[in-house]
């Protein structure tokens, strides 16, 4: 196991990373993959039809590589430089602006997104198409790709000259994005690996876990193996051994190891059992039942009448209730940013918030309000109680529960249709 609590070893870790810049490596690129692997299950896939505002995600990649032990305005890890950057959002002296770390490299300009539909992002052809040649390019000066407009959507936008690979599809007006298939090796090893060098499994571990934000499952483990990295960052077998460098022989590996006591990387390899990646077989999909809304507290018409109240109030509203980030609504008011929490009951109020809100909760402080309704019935009026940084001002209890968490590439391969239920 790879201790997570060992400051020495971290330092140690850093500094090792700090290292490894083979030729063509892209450190940003890399914080972007692993943060899409990691939130794998809670980002819309191009084939749901559906985007995660950008700002939304921003606010998720902070959160994975924030440190517990820091100010928000130097919080935000960057393994492979041994820097820390703010949160976004958040203005601090001496910059002009408030702090933007992630989405320049989402965005068309110089990072992974596309506006193409989702079938030519799911075509291996276009995937691996360079973007100078892409149908819908309006090249630059010259032929090149630099000053070259996507003709897809309304905008100016405008290429730097970056040949980036395409990860994410970029909605059209704006709301949002989604990412492709993530399991396709062939479209991230080549950037996560050029050249077939892959990162260092063990240094990266430690820099990874090492002081994470307790609401993360990164921030709940005290020792590490390959099987947790793995399932927690949703990894099959095959997406593993293309992109990180498992072996003891590895400098950088046995610099860290040796901090360790020289612990057998083979043992921590031995703890591997990972869930391959599944064959995907083509699957009838029977069309979803339709339903009446519930006349009991489901949870989501409270969060509705919460969108609708801040709506009402100037706020600009997206639900991210369906991501797993802590909270429900992300709001913006001018220069203003919120993260509400819905509780609701059909009779008195107790709410319980899991490990991950409470997280946020710690991490947001102020900017993170519990929004409480009592004898919740749908259509019914209701008075909202909004508790401005719960973590802080409520006298809560704690309770530890065992949770089992099921990754997509664990239950894909055991669907049944409905008659079969």
């Amino acid at each position: 196991m790879i201790p997570t609590n060992d400051k020495t070893l971290f330092a140690v870790a850093i500094e090792t990373l700090r290292e490894f810049h083979p030729k063509r490596f892209k450190g940003r690129l890399v914080l972007l993959f692993l943060g899409l692997k990691f939130y794998e299950n809670q980002i819309p896939s191009i084939r749901s039809a559906s985007f995660l505002a950008s700002g939304v995600l921003e606010g998720m990649l902070d959160d994975l590589y924030a440190k517990g032990s820091r100010h928000p305005s130097e919080c935000v890890l960057n393994p492979f430089q041994g820097s820390y950057l703010p949160r976004t959002g958040i203005l601090v002296t001496g910059n002009a602006e408030p702090q933007n770390t992630w989405r320049n490299n989402y965005n068309l300009q110089k990072g992974v997104g596309c506006y193409a539909d989702s079938g030519e992002l799911e075509s291996p052809a276009f995937l691996a198409e360079q973007r100078i040649k892409c149908p819908h390019l309006e090249v630059g000066a010259d032929g090149k790709l630099k000053g070259g407009v996507c003709n897809i959507p309304a905008s100016s936008a405008k290429y730097r000259g970056e040949e980036n690979p395409k990860w994410l599809r970029l909605a059209t007006d704006g709301s949002g994005l989604a990412v492709i298939d993530m399991g396709r090796v062939e479209s991230f090893a080549p950037h996560v690996a050029p050249e077939g060098v892959r990162l260092p499994l063990v240094p990266l571990v430690v820099a990874l876990y090492h002081d994470a934000l307790p609401g993360q499952v990164t921030g709940q483990r005290s020792a590490v193996s390959i099987k947790h990295f793995a399932a927690d960052f949703n990894l099959s077998e095959a997406m593993l051994n293309a992109c990180f460098d498992t072996s003891a022989e590895s400098k950088y590996n046995a610099t860290v190891l040796a901090m360790m006591g020289g612990a057998a990387l083979d043992d921590l390899l031995g703890e591997l059992d990972l869930v391959k990646a599944p064959v995907l077989l083509p699957v009838v999909v029977p069309p979803p039942t339709e339903i009446s809304p519930p006349i009991s507290n489901s949870g989501w018409d409270a969060e509705q009448m919460v969108l609708q109240a801040l709506t009402t109030a100037g706020w600009q509203v997206t639900n991210v209730s369906r991501s797993q980030v802590g909270y429900d609504l992300h709001a913006v008011k001018g220069h203003r940013t919120r993260f509400f929490e819905v509780k609701s009951s059909v009779g008195l109020c107790a709410p319980l918030l899991t490990a991950r809100e409470w997280g946020a909760a710690v991490l947001h402080g102020d900017s993170y309000v519990l929004a409480i309704i009592d004898n919740f019935a749908p259509g019914n009026p209701c008075a909202i109680h909004w508790i401005v940084n719960p973590a802080a001002r409520c006298r809560s209890i704690t309770r530890t529960a065992i949770q089992h968490s099921i990754p997509r590439s664990g239950w894909l391969g055991a669907t049944s249709p409905l008659e079969s239920v």
